[in-house]
């Protein structure tokens, strides 16, 4: 957690979110258990997790926050209400809670940090433990259809990973990333999100990209009697007739295949067809008799993901840009991220061929080079950037630069983002990306 993530409209939010952003369980690593504190805390709140409408839980290394976005939109499609708890936020605390579809108030909020805060007295809690029992009890105070809930880190051991009887849960795509936690092989890192299949509860695969992970989901699935769906065997996805089509949905389950045909997701990118199959699958079962096609499509139609290959088109930064260009921005951070925006340029190339200007600000411990090598091929230059909320912990854009030097010949390190921007030519594609910490900055 950085200073950044405690900034808030709202001053006196702003100190009570300072305040637990210092929990650190009398310990500056990341401590990835259920331990008994929270367990403790869970217990003083009324034990919420135990209260909550059906639960959809999802694990994966990316894809499964627009994989629930777009979850959240059919449903609320279908007239459903939806709670759901997902981090990190962009712009302030208030986007990681959403109650019954509306971001908790600062009232609500204020009076639950006040809660939890006296709660914590005493006890070695962490920042995601004391957040997500707040995010529990909330959910648990207020009637709804279906609660969403999105994995901190890994799955196994995560904080949100404390509900006995989940309606189901999903894993997205498997990539590398948090190695030092997870472990640096993909089965090590498939196998601590797979520990969010419970008993009995059916699980959603999502498209992996190594088919042994496959295999592996099943087998642990079989452990646990846990009914597996997944990608190309139970449901496919595609596009059709390019950017502005539709996406063909095949239900392959039982004897026969049904096909449908719905339109593309607003959100951009090749991997979003991907994500939103998955979606679908999952409405699907969670409501096999009363969600239409016409309002899948008007969930496809009103899915909203920020800082995910996201078009720019005010702010502050955009009004820098030259003449004829056009700014997108991601907030992508690893290899598997890396290459699913480099699919997105593929097609960029493909349909205009403008010159793709690579705008990119890293966390320190972050794989840049793993990151940028599937970009640096379709990036005419690349600009390297500080990221001013997070420095303490961010990359500098000489060090940046010199992570990923051997991948492109025209690398540029720029002490700000505004003068990266300024040495864009016009009519150009500028892609921002890098961070989620980067964001702030387009406002």
């Amino acid at each position: 957690m950085y200073a950044a993530d405690a900034i808030h409209p709202n001053k006196t939010l702003e100190e009570k979110l300072q305040l637990i952003y210092t929990f650190r369980a009398g310990d500056k690593r990341l401590n990835l258990t259920i331990r008994q504190p929270y367990l403790d805390l869970l217990a003083d709140l009324g034990n919420p997790h135990l209260h909550l409408p059906p639960v959809i839980h999802a694990a994966g290394t990316n894809g499964k926050g627009s994989t629930l976005a777009t979850i959240r939109a059919i449903l609320e499609a279908a007239g459903k209400t939806v709670h759901v708890y997902t981090s990190p936020h962009l712009h302030a605390f208030n986007e990681r809670i959403r109650i019954a579809g509306t971001l908790i108030d600062d009232d609500d909020l204020e009076k639950r940090l006040d809660q939890i805060i006296a709660l914590a007295a005493e006890r070695e809690l962490t920042f995601f433990e004391v957040t997500t029992a707040m995010a529990l009890k909330a959910f648990a105070d207020h009637p709804a259809d279906f609660t969403l809930l999105e994995t901190g880190l890994g799955g196994r051991l995560d904080c949100t990973n404390i509900v006995p009887h989940p309606a189901l849960t999903l894993i997205s795509h498997i990539g590398m990333d948090h190695m030092e936690f997870l472990g640096d092989q993909l089965a090590d890192i498939a196998a601590e999100k797979a520990g969010i299949m419970k008993e009995n509860a059916p699980c959603l695969i999502a498209k992996q990209d190594d088919d042994a992970l496959y295999a592996q989901f099943a087998m642990l699935a079989a452990a646990k009697n846990a009914p597996l769906y997944r990608y190309d065997r139970d449901w496919h996805t595609a596009a059709e007739n390019g950017a502005s089509g539709t996406l063909t949905f095949d239900d392959m389950r039982g004897d026969t295949q049904t096909r449908h045909v719905f339109p593309r997701p607003v959100l951009a990118g090749p991997h979003q067809i991907d994500n939103a199959g998955t979606a679908i699958m999952a409405c699907k079962l969670l409501c096999p008799d009363d969600i239409t096609d016409a309002q899948i499509s008007d969930g496809l139609r009103a899915v909203s993901w920020p800082a995910r290959l996201e078009p720019i088109t005010q702010g502050r930064i955009y009004d820098r840009i030259a003449t004829g260009c056009t700014l997108w921005y991601d907030g992508g951070h690893n290899e598997d991220a890396g290459a699913a925006l480099a699919r997105q340029a593929a097609l960029w190339q493909a349909e205009d061929n403008a010159p793709l200007y690579l705008v990119v600000g890293m966390m320190a411990h972050k794989d840049a080079a793993a990151y940028v090598r599937h970009l640096a091929p379709y990036a005419t230059r690349i600009h390297t950037i500080p990221i001013v909320d997070a420095a303490e912990s961010a990359c500098t854009p000489d060090a940046l630069k010199q992570k990923i030097d051997h991948l492109h010949p025209h690398i540029d390190a720029y002490s700000t983002l505004e003068s990266a921007i300024d040495a864009v030519p016009p009519r150009s594609r500028i892609l921002l990306s890098g961070s989620l910490y980067l964001a702030s900055n387009l406002s």
